[in-house]
């Protein structure tokens, strides 16, 4: 430890390393599965790499909790998995998930590093965001290669710069609407793509959980999916925009569960979290009325499902509480 490192850990670096634990530690038991059940040696290559991650991130960040004093989170296990199951999503699909856990990486882990100051906490994620970029290209390429990755769609040449003049540049909800600036396609694109990714997810959820009640929330998320997916597409498709593909035909029929139904909960509670912040981000991003209003619409919505995903889980006693200090003992009177 060097002369500048603090003893302990501040509350920051807990909470960030406690997350990243949930997070990878529920990723062991999806990924196990995933590697059985694929076909295709490279795109079982890049699943087995990010496993390899997720072990080894669980591993460092219960040994800095063991030398803290702390309790290590009891996160998931392999109880939550079921390898004897038949394949739920196609290669294909599997390769499009990892891609995108490899994007949520590059997002959370530089949070995390910007709450933090301790060398050996900030050494870790160094390695981590190295870890997940090379995964991100790794994934990327493959996809390339397949034929199967989309894109943000082209755009005609645009105008020569010049400034925002007068209030009809944001109007869109009522009047006239410009054309979509670059940011807004963008932002489009991509909310659609991963509505499209979770959609899918959600319907093999929906397909194989054991509880009718979740099963229900489940299919109601992807219909959500696919309501934002079809308002979006007809904005696209007013301006003449080239749409994102679908992926409905990457989920395969089987109805035995492949992950236990706390996992895949606990996965779809994290998602609409994680879809939260996302949104908001893409709402500061956009110009137009009419799209702010749809993704404020979206962060509306996304908020209550993540509300009644948390319920559920707090009713089934599957929600972990984050590290909270010990309640201070009650003063003795005199």
């Amino acid at each position: 430890m060097t002369a500048t490192q603090p003893n302990r850990l501040s509350s920051s670096e807990i909470a960030n390393l406690w997350n990243i634990y949930m997070i990878e530690s529920l990723l062991i038991p999806f990924k196990k599965p995933l590697i059985r059940a694929s076909q295709q040696p490279m795109i079982r290559s890049v699943v087995e790499v990010a496993l390899g991650m997720s072990m080894e991130y669980v591993e460092r960040i219960a040994e800095l909790f063991r030398a803290e004093g702390l309790p290590v989170p009891r996160g998931f296990s392999d109880d939550d998995m079921n390898l004897e199951a038949p394949a739920l999503y196609t290669d294909n699909y599997t390769l499009r998930y990892i891609h995108e856990m490899a994007k949520l990486g590059l997002h959370t882990v530089p949070q995390a590093a910007a709450t933090s100051n301790r060398e050996d906490v900030l050494d870790f994620l160094r390695k981590a965001y190295e870890d997940y970029d090379r995964l991100y290209r790794q994934s990327l390429e493959l996809l390339i290669a397949r034929g199967i990755y989309a894109p943000a769609p082209p755009m005609p040449s645009p105008e020569p710069p010049e400034y925002i003049q007068g209030d009809s540049y944001f109007s869109g909800l009522f009047g006239p609407r410009r054309p979509m600036n670059a940011m807004e396609i963008m932002n489009v694109h991509y909310t659609i793509h991963e509505n499209a990714v979770s959609k899918v997810l959600l319907r093999g959820f929906a397909q194989t959980a054991r509880d009718p009640e979740l099963r229900d929330h489940f299919d109601r998320g992807a219909r959500m999916a696919a309501d934002i997916i079809d308002e979006l597409e007809k904005l696209l498709s007013d301006e003449r925009i080239s749409l994102s593909p679908t992926y409905d035909s990457e989920l395969l029929p089987s109805n035995v569960p492949l992950f236990s139904d706390k996992l895949m909960l606990a996965t779809v509670t994290q998602m609409g979290s994680g879809s939260l912040a996302i949104y908001g981000i893409r709402l500061s991003m956009v110009h137009r009325s009419d799209l702010a209003a749809t993704f404020m619409k979206m962060i509306k919505n996304a908020l209550l499902y993540a509300e009644d995903g948390v319920d559920l889980l707090v009713k089934r006693r599957w929600l972990e509480q984050p590290p909270t200090p010990r309640a201070a003992p009650e003063p003795v009177n005199a």
